[in-house]
Formats: structure tokens, C-alpha cells, sequence
């Protein structure tokens, strides 16, 4: 059996938990490390899986679309299977390789011409409010529209257990209960014989969002999540995000 995953970081976790002495091959492209020209689907004619995540059009970038007709063009018996990207932006902001996602609040500041000084001032006083209701809403509204073109679903489990436990590490990360779900929809999907490593396996931290972003007192007053606790260091960590944020207006990120 030979998979091939084409994915965010997402595809490291799955090449962990995805076990079975029948993979011979277990390869992961990163969708965001590999413009047009560099991929050579040619050298991809031994898999028989392949692992997808729903990736929309971009600059530079093969959309899951395209990819998956050129991987059908050379290899048309290949098993596919599609599943979304998790991004739930409940944090004051969250920054990554391609910049930040949207805060809400500090863009409704920005939209009214208030300084950068008065937003910090506003910030120090503890007078904005980040509405992590919001953001979870319509982050899960988003997740919701993306699986239609999906195959695995997993925005019921989110809802479902959101206020319950800690449901992502960072605002595109989720906790291993997630992936542990989207491992078992993998394998059903694809009707395979293969089994989960249900403990969560960092096999290279420089590829993770780990410690990206803290939960704050509002996060957990505001959704209520059972058993967490704020982080001792985040207004100070998100006071130095925020200065760098005010500093490139032009940072809204729809991935």
C-alpha cells in the first residue's frame, strides 16, 4: 500500500497515526511548500491512496481540484478521499507562514480611523473585546461550507463537543481527539485495513502552530470550555502581536 497525502501540516500527524505493516510508502506534499512548476506528477504513479486536503484556488498553489485530476490523469484507479482544513479563529490573533488571520475587533478599530496609540491604550485597559463567540461562529459556519466539497465532515464533532473540552491547540490546529476523528473517517472512507495510533505524535515541531496563540480569561468566560485555564503570560504576548499587527493593515487572510 502506498498513500500519498497532499496537505497542510495535518499530513505528518496522519503519516504517525496511520499504521499498518502493508504501507510501504507513506509521503506527504505540502501544499504550501510546493508552487506549480516544482511538481512532477510523473513521480507519483506508485500510489494508491491519496489523502487530500480541500485547498481553494491560489496564486502559485495547486487547488485539491487540480491536484486531484492530474494525480487521476496519470493514475486513474487511485483511492482518494478529501477532508477540510480546521481553522477556528477564537483567538485574539493567530499568525502563521502567510501572515495573520482577521481580528475582527482591531479591523472594526481600523475601519473607524482610531490611532494605532489609542488601540493599544484600549487594549492595555482592558476595553476591547476579541468576541470569541463570534469568531467560533463564524469560523464554523466556514468549516460547514468547505465540507460540502469534502468527504470527511467533521464540524458536528466540534459543535458537539466544543464547550466540553479543549477542542485546538491554536487557531489551525486541532487537539488529537480531532485528529484522531479525522483518522478514523480516513479509514472508513477509504475501506481500508489500518490502524490508529490514538496518542498525538509531533514527529517535527518546526512544522507546528504549537504555542501560537493563548487562551485568554475572555476565551474561556466567554465559551465556557470545561477544565482550562488561561495563560499566565498572554496579555503581554498578545500586546507585542497586537503592535505588529497595527503595523501591516493589509493582513486580512481568507485561506
Amino acid at each position: 500500500m502506498n498513500i500519498l497525502c497532499y496537505s497542510s501540516c495535518y499530513g505528518s500527524i496522519f503519516k504517525n497515526k496511520l499504521i499498518s505493516y502493508n504501507i510501504n510508502n507513506f509521503d506527504v506534499i505540502y501544499w504550501y511548500d510546493r508552487p506549480k512548476h516544482t511538481i512532477n506528477f510523473n513521480d507519483y504513479k506508485i500510489y494508491n491512496i491519496l489523502i487530500c486536503e480541500y485547498v481553494s484556488e491560489k496564486d502559485n498553489y495547486y487547488s485539491s481540484d487540480i491536484f486531484i485530476k492530474n494525480i487521476k490523469d496519470i493514475n486513474p484507479n487511485i483511492k482518494i478521499v478529501v477532508y477540510p482544513l480546521i481553522i477556528l479563529n477564537i483567538f485574539p490573533f493567530h499568525k502563521h507562514a502567510f501572515g495573520f488571520l482577521s481580528s475582527y475587533s482591531i479591523n472594526n478599530l481600523i475601519e473607524q480611523n482610531i490611532s494605532n496609540e489609542t488601540i493599544i491604550n484600549l487594549y492595555n485597559n482592558d476595553n476591547i473585546k476579541f468576541d470569541p463567540i463570534k469568531g467560533f461562529n463564524i469560523s464554523l459556519n466556514r468549516l460547514k461550507y468547505i465540507e460540502q466539497f469534502c468527504d470527511i465532515k467533521v464540524s458536528h464533532v466540534i459543535e458537539d463537543k466544543f464547550y466540553k473540552e479543549q477542542i485546538c491547540i491554536d487557531s489551525i490546529f486541532p487537539s488529537n481527539n480531532i485528529f484522531n476523528h479525522l483518522c478514523y473517517e480516513i479509514i472508513r472512507n477509504l475501506n481500508i485495513d489500518i490502524a490508529i495510533n490514538c496518542n498525538m505524535i509531533y514527529n517535527d515541531t518546526s512544522k507546528f502552530h504549537l504555542n501560537n496563540s493563548y487562551y485568554t480569561d475572555e476565551i474561556i468566560k466567554e465559551l465556557k470550555i470545561e477544565g482550562l485555564h488561561s495563560n499566565p503570560n498572554y496579555k503581554t504576548y498578545y500586546l507585542h502581536t497586537l503592535q505588529e499587527y497595527l503595523q501591516n493593515k493589509n493582513i486580512n487572510l481568507n485561506l
